[in-house]
């Protein structure tokens, strides 16, 4: 799990998620989301989880359009590796989540 934080004093518009990845056959990776106002909020598994998004070699879903997140301050993206061959590993180089800060009227 990893958690990225969003603007401070502003509310948080989430953008977009994208990934670097090295993808064998067979080899994917998952990613999915909950938003919260605190990092104690992220613990509460009543939240709402969105996604998955997806990048394989079959199937990329990414960059990802996060729009439909809610605002919050704290992103915690959920990454998952996921291999149906032995042999193979999924390598996951870098993400980017993408965020503006709305601007007080």
């Amino acid at each position: 799990k990893a958690v990225v934080e969003g603007c401070e004093k502003l509310d948080t518009d989430w953008l977009s998620l994208n990934a670097t990845a090295t993808l064998p056959p067979e080899t994917r990776i998952e990613f999915r989301a909950r938003v919260a106002e605190t990092r104690d909020e992220l613990q509460d598994p009543g939240l709402r989880i969105y996604g998955p998004w997806v990048r394989s070699n079959e199937e990329d879903q990414l960059p990802a359009d996060l729009g439909e997140l809610p605002g919050g301050r704290f992103v915690q993206l959920e990454i998952f590796l996921v291999s149906t061959d032995r042999e193979a590993t999924p390598i996951l180089r870098g993400y980017d989540v993408q965020f503006q800060c709305q601007l007080e009227e």
